[in-house]
């Protein structure tokens, strides 16, 4: 139960941020609106709306920045966890395999629970990093329709911000939390899955 707790601790700070990130990229899509002829008080409006903005994204970043080094822990330590969770589903299932056994719901929801939960906060990372340029393809096409120069340099600049400090979660700079991550695992898990299977039928 307690691990659950700790998953679901996790799962909940990311999915925090992807809709603080969505409600963000919605606000942008719908205030800044460039139109070719805009008289000086909407330049004004837009730049300050935009720096705004910008300062919202930067005040997002932060707080993932101070992030205490219990949750990365956590994180990291649920990836060997994880490997050796599965490997151990896959090895009762091989050596029992000339059993007829009722298979109990119950354990196969907490085999799902086990597998998924620790893959979801990746998830959620990468669903803010859609929402991120999501945000910088919404800016870059009002560049189209901008012909005021002030407008356009401090477009330009939050452009060129959002490029530099993009959203990434990294785990003391080991690996980052993306959806490259629990493909990795699912891939890295098949592959010794079937080297287990190989063996089985050589040496069983």
């Amino acid at each position: 139960m307690a691990v659950y707790v700790s998953h679901m601790t996790r799962i909940m700070m990311f999915e925090l941020l992807w809709n603080r990130m969505r409600v963000l990229r919605k606000t942008m899509e719908s205030k800044l609106d460039f139109s070719p002829t805009m008289f000086d008080r909407e330049v004004n409006h837009h730049i300050l709306e935009l720096e705004k903005y910008v300062n919202v994204y930067k005040m997002q970043l932060d707080n993932v920045k101070k992030i205490g080094h219990a949750s990365k822990l956590l994180i990291f330590l649920s990836l060997p966890s994880y490997f050796v969770y599965v490997f151990t589903i896959v090895l009762e299932k091989l050596v029992s395999k000339g059993d007829q056994y009722d298979l109990d719901i119950m354990y196969i929801a907490d085999c799902m629970i086990n597998v998924i939960l620790p893959l979801v906060p990746a998830l959620f990372a990468e669903l803010v990093t859609a929402e991120v340029d999501k945000i910088r393809i919404h800016l870059t096409r009002q560049l189209l329709f901008c012909s005021n120069n002030a407008l356009r340099n401090r477009t330009y600049d939050a452009l060129k911000f959002l490029k530099l400090r993009p959203f990434k979660y990294t785990i003391w700079r080991a690996f980052s939390l993306n959806i490259s991550l629990p493909l990795g695992l699912i891939s890295l898990c098949t592959t010794y899955t079937i080297v287990m299977v190989q063996f089985s039928h050589v040496y069983g």
